[in-house]
């Protein structure tokens, strides 16, 4: 089932709570969450597709691991985060709702790749209207209340396990951004403000706001995935003449992913400084998720956007 969901990227929605039982008698009854479980178990997307592939040579593994690492890490690693992006939307119930913007654009890459998989909220699908109309009708009874509970702050992720001998390789990397990407967007999904906004707008959000909302996330669980062990190791192979990782980039691609490392470093040590709490990160977090400088959002939504950041 998980291997077919995966490389047929197969969406499912739940017609309940999203919080189905799943057991060896009752796992067919709901798709969604039988996927769902399947990733919050650890199954991973990666290991599904690269069972197709020959097994490399064993003859200059390590060297090629650190090159795989540095290119990975240096630009947040991009292929494992597309991969995420399609994992994670699948699972949270977010997948094929703007088909249509994702063939007027043709990318199907970086951020876009978000709006290409997000999910329609009913198996039948929404339209504009019914968003709209959904949406008036909430706003004659608005939320009252703290933006965010205690226990809708609360973030947490379980990240793999930590190599033999401490070193952290690529797959340990790549697997963590995973985790903290699925976790983030799996978070919007929790804030009742969200839900009530029409699926469009809840799209233009999110690919907005997808890499800033997962940066916090990434340094939310910084001591836990020893993220300044790790950036450290990153730079100290980039600046090494004729390291891992020079054969298959260039000085101008080297200067860019050592840039973006150093960047990770000083917003690690600023809120190491700092020290914020859950519900602390949980705030800034939907101060990022909706702000209301977007492009493509009318006055109505700025005005709505402004409120839930004033709550």
């Amino acid at each position: 089932f998980f291997k077919r969901s995966i490389r047929k990227q197969l969406a499912y929605t739940c017609r309940g709570s999203r919080d189905c039982q799943v057991t060896k008698h009752h796992r067919n009854r709901c798709q969604y969450c039988r996927l769902h479980k399947c990733l919050s178990m650890g199954m991973r997307a990666d290991s599904v597709q690269s069972e197709r592939k020959p097994t490399a040579d064993s003859a200059g593994r390590g060297e090629k691991g650190a090159s795989m690492l540095l290119t990975s890490v240096g630009g947040l690693s991009s292929h494992a985060l597309n991969m995420a992006h399609r994992q994670t939307l699948h699972a949270t119930g977010l997948a094929h709702h703007d088909q249509q913007n994702s063939k007027m654009s043709g990318n199907k890459d970086g951020p876009n790749a978000i709006g290409s998989s997000w999910a329609s909220w009913d198996e039948d699908g929404d339209d504009q209207a019914a968003d709209e109309e959904s949406y008036s009708r909430s706003r004659l009874s608005p939320s009252s209340g703290p933006l965010i509970s205690e226990e809708q702050a609360l973030f947490h992720v379980t990240l793999p396990t930590t190599p033999l001998g401490g070193a952290l390789n690529v797959h340990y990397v790549c697997e963590s951004a995973s985790r903290i990407l699925f976790r983030s967007l799996l978070w919007t999904r929790t804030l009742p403000a969200f839900e009530e906004l029409p699926a469009s707008l809840q799209l233009t959000l999110v690919e907005s706001a997808w890499s800033e909302i997962f940066t916090l996330g990434l340094l939310q669980c910084a001591e836990q995935m020893q993220l300044s062990t790790l950036l450290s190791t990153v730079l100290s192979h980039l600046n090494a003449k004729g390291g891992p990782g020079s054969d298959i980039m260039g000085s101008a691609q080297r200067a860019q992913v050592s840039e973006h490392v150093t960047a990770l470093q000083r917003l690690l040590s600023a809120t190491q400084r700092l020290q914020p709490d859950d519900q602390e990160y949980a705030l800034l977090k939907s101060l990022v998720l909706f702000c209301p400088d977007r492009p493509a959002l009318g006055p109505e939504w700025c005005a709505r956007l402004e409120r839930l950041q004033e709550r």
